[in-house]
C-alpha cells in the first residue's frame, strides 16, 4: 500500500473537515496512521499507509508530493 504524508493547515477549517470525513470513511482500511506529527497550533501532519483508492479521494494539495506513490 502507498505511504503518504497528509498535511492540513488548521487555519482552513474546510481542509480539516475534509480530513475528518476522510478518516471516518477510511480509517478502518488503513494499515498505518501516525499520531499527529504537526505542531498542534497551525498544522496537522499524519503519516498514512492506505489503499490507493482511499488516497485518490484526498485533495492532491493535502498530500506531500515527495512521498506520494502512485
Amino acid at each position: 500500500m502507498p505511504k503518504v504524508t497528509v498535511i492540513v493547515d488548521v487555519d482552513y477549517p474546510e481542509e480539516v473537515k475534509v480530513l475528518e470525513r476522510w478518516l471516518e470513511t477510511w480509517e478502518p482500511h488503513l494499515t498505518y496512521l501516525s499520531d499527529n506529527l504537526g505542531c498542534g497550533c497551525c498544522i496537522d501532519v499524519f503519516e498514512v499507509e492506505a489503499p490507493q483508492d482511499a488516497l485518490d479521494e484526498l485533495p492532491e494539495h493535502l498530500l506531500s508530493s515527495s512521498e506520494r506513490t502512485a
